[in-house]
């Protein structure tokens, strides 16, 4: 690839200059949602350190519980649309949360509850 292609598809890129055909703008779209993708891959992870970091403060080192609360974290910070079970949490929807939990959801129902305001990426 040519020194000006390359530039020309840094500045699609960077936003710096308009796509001027179908090509380009389809180019422009793929470039933007691999950066989503990772941009939201990469916030996973640091809710899962989060989530594992806040758990173990309260003695609970449950996969299970991990995942879910990243879950939380990632739909609660609009990364992410999580499950029923999630949803009525993050809408405090008490009713709904308890009628759609499993039995690991209902044992950690007040953590959950917890992680939805007080655990956070750094």
């Amino acid at each position: 690839m040519s020194d000006s292609i390359r530039k020309y598809k840094e500045m699609l890129e960077d936003g710096l200059i308009e796509p001027s055909n179908p090509l380009e703008e389809n180019y422009v779209l793929q470039y933007r949602n691999k950066n989503n993708v990772m941009n939201r891959e990469a916030h996973h992870e640091k809710c899962l350190q989060a989530a594992e970091e806040f758990l173990r403060g309260w003695d609970v080192n449950d996969p299970v519980a991990i995942r879910m609360v990243a879950s939380i974290m990632m739909h609660r910070d609009g990364n992410w649309q999580g499950g029923g079970f999630v949803e009525a949490i993050c809408e405090n929807d008490l009713y709904a949360a308890i009628t759609r939990a499993d039995n690991t959801s209902l044992k950690y129902l007040k953590l959950y509850t917890l992680a939805k305001r007080g655990c956070y990426t750094r």
